[in-house]
């Protein structure tokens, strides 16, 4: 059905008839009093794009160009609202759903930055979470309401070392906040795709730690590796004539649970760590009650529905500034809550790329396995670990890393600390294999030499400063080196002679 926005004036009337797709027609007219209106052009554009906003707009005479992009925004978002409605109205009649309810918007505008204030306090109110964490759920709330218009959904990742530190909590007044929220307490990867696909709902997984292992686990992994990016699908077989069939898994997701994800999973995630409420900390709470939250919400979840309605052009085409330190996975995690923040305006740009920069430190440090052995390894040239200044032996390497209690390594697989085996499957990603090392007392043994991982420690571990004093580095002392460590770090030829015959006494002592 046609649909036109009139323009109080002698200037534009603009008519737009929708496609059912992001791209429409749109016809321009100048108002001449007393004349019939003068055609100045028609052409069919997305109204969602910026760029192709002001590529139209400059067409016109230039007293008219502010108009017609005022118009063509305005119209943008009328489009959008009606596609949305039309989109869940189709939806529900196909499946004859009654789950999610149409959230009437609120009649005025809103203010993204007093929306955002509110769903923190709201979140204070009921839950315990350290600052970044409410800023991150509060951004992530807003997201689950514009990700239609969104290359990446980032999940959230509640964690806590502990059962009763509140994450079931979080999920119950998410599920009143969040767009479609559809809470599980435990589901299978084919309930979970077929579910995505048929309601393209926000999903809450509660009790994620109970699926993360056998064959169950590994397909609900790969429904979530999917899903993380817009046009996520798996591909399944169907019916008695096993027709294959692509299933939509992008959608916005909160996993819950005690532990560690899987590593490509939590790539893909922001980790908000919670703990256990002090005494002092449970009397500033207020109860969660469930017979009244979702009255308590309903005036959000309107002002939330009208913010995305109005703002969902100028995010189709946000490209925000990431930090410098993220790494490229992490920018596309944190690109959405952050363009969401910069349209929010306020003090929510600086606070999301504050909570941003600390909890993608976080990431790096407890994220994909590779990741951080490269790291460890790293640090530990800078160690008494080092053989002739620039080699590690595979055993001292895993001896080394067993006694790290801060990761994985000491209990890395079946509760056993890291082999040797696993430590070159691990670096082999990124084709730094081991080398025969000729030990000072002439034993050949197998091992790594500075010169062959230095590659990969330049490609791949540019850490901010922000995280050094956290780091692997951090940890170990940079004592008796020689070599190629002695020049990194400076050190004169008299010294590193003096070095170089210290170490030879140790060892000799050993």
């Amino acid at each position: 059905m046609p649909m036109t926005l009139e323009q109080n004036g002698e200037h534009i009337r603009l008519e737009v008839y929708a496609n059912g797709g992001a791209r429409s027609t749109v016809a321009a007219f100048q108002l001449q009093p007393d004349r019939p209106p003068l055609a100045l052009g028609t052409d069919c554009i997305n109204l969602n794009r910026a760029t192709e906003r002001a590529k139209w707009a400059a067409s016109f005479p230039p007293s008219m160009q502010e108009e017609a992009l005022q118009l063509a925004m305005a119209l943008g978002i009328e489009i959008e609202r009606e596609r949305q409605r039309l989109h869940q109205a189709q939806a529900n009649s196909a499946t004859g759903d009654t789950t999610f309810p149409a959230i009437e918007p609120w009649p005025a505008p809103v203010d993204g930055a007093t929306l955002l204030d509110e769903l923190s306090a709201l979140i204070r109110c009921y839950i315990v979470l350290p600052e970044h964490g409410v800023t991150t759920l509060a951004l992530w709330i807003m997201h689950t309401y514009a990700a239609a218009v969104a290359e990446y959904s980032p999940y959230i990742h509640l964690r806590s070392p502990v059962r009763g530190c509140g994450k079931s909590t979080v999920q119950q007044l998410l599920e009143q906040t969040a767009y479609r929220a559809c809470r599980s307490d435990g589901i299978t990867a084919a309930a979970l795709y077929r579910r995505i696909d048929r309601l393209s709902p926000t999903m809450l997984l509660d009790e994620l730690d109970t699926r993360l292992k056998g064959d169950s686990g590994e397909l609900l992994r790969g429904v979530l590796n999917s899903g993380f990016q817009k046009g996520g699908r798996i591909t399944i077989c169907v019916g008695d004539d096993h027709e294959e069939r692509d299933f939509n898994t992008f959608c916005p997701k909160c996993l819950a649970g005690i532990g560690r994800l899987w590593d490509t999973v939590a790539s893909r995630s922001i980790a908000i760590r919670m703990e256990k409420a002090s005494r002092a900390e449970l009397k500033r709470l207020t109860k969660l009650r469930g017979d009244r939250i979702k009255g308590i919400c309903e005036p959000v979840r309107r002002r939330l529905r009208r913010w995305a309605d109005d703002t969902l052009p100028l995010l189709s085409d946000a490209d925000p500034d990431v930090p410098e330190e993220m790494e490229a996975r992490q920018a596309d995690v944190w690109r959405p809550l952050l363009a969401i923040a910069d349209v929010a305006g306020g003090a929510w740009p600086a606070r999301a790329r504050a909570a941003a920069s600390a909890l993608s430190c976080g990431a790096m440090e407890e994220g994909d396995h590779a990741l951080m052995l490269l790291e460890d390894v790293r640090a530990l040239y800078d160690s008494e670990a080092v053989i002739d200044g620039d080699k590690l032996t595979s055993s001292r390497i895993v001896l080394e890393l067993a006694k790290r209690e801060d990761r994985p390594w000491p209990e890395y697989r079946h509760d056993k600390p890291i082999t040797t085996t696993q430590l070159a499957k691990l670096l082999g990603r990124f084709d730094i294999k081991s080398k025969n090392i000729r030990l000072p007392a002439g034993d050949v043994v197998k091992g790594y030499r500075y010169a062959d991982c230095q590659a990969a420690f330049d490609r791949y571990l540019q850490i901010p400063a922000t995280c050094a004093a956290t780091s692997a580095t951090a940890s170990y002392a940079p004592t008796i080196v020689a070599d190629v460590a002695a020049q990194k770090h400076g050190i004169g030829e008299e010294e590193q002679r003096e070095l170089e015959i210290e170490r030879a006494g140790m060892q000799a002592d050993a």
